[in-house]
């Protein structure tokens, strides 16, 4: 009986914690998007051993925080169906510095795991910059 008793209270935590999980998963993927205006100062094409992630730096434009300098990555977003990282990072080299985008973006810093908000598809670029002046890392 008291067997019987602590599987179900194991049941009942672990469907507990798997709602919450999603809950948060949720709110990290869809909760936080937000369309940004940015001009780009600068790009860092980071490649590692099994993962690799574009950053690009920008100063915000408009919004509450204008002139706020703030790292965006460009990685692949499989629950919002982006898998062409490449493709916006070549958008974003071919413009070069000082050109200006307003992108929609989801998530938020995260000083611990290294991670930044991302840049997910649907960018349009505003005014080219000079993608000779680009300083890239």
């Amino acid at each position: 009986m008291l067997d019987l008793l602590f599987t179900k209270a194991g049941g009942v935590c672990v469907l507990i914690f798997v709602v919450l999980a999603g809950l948060i998963g949720w709110h990290f993927e869809y909760g936080t998007e937000a369309t940004v205006k940015f001009q780009v100062t600068g790009l860092d094409d980071q490649g590692g051993y099994n993962s690799h992630k574009y950053l690009v730096t920008t100063t915000l434009i408009g919004g509450d925080q204008p002139g706020k300098i703030e790292v965006f990555e460009d990685t692949d977003a499989w629950l919002h169906g982006k898998m062409d990282s490449s493709d916006v990072w070549a958008r974003f080299v071919n413009a070069g510095a000082g050109a200006v985008w307003q992108c929609p973006v989801y998530g938020f810093r995260l000083f611990i795991t290294s991670s930044y908000r991302d840049i997910l598809d649907g960018c349009t670029l505003i005014s080219k910059g000079n993608p000779a002046a680009l300083p890239r890392v």
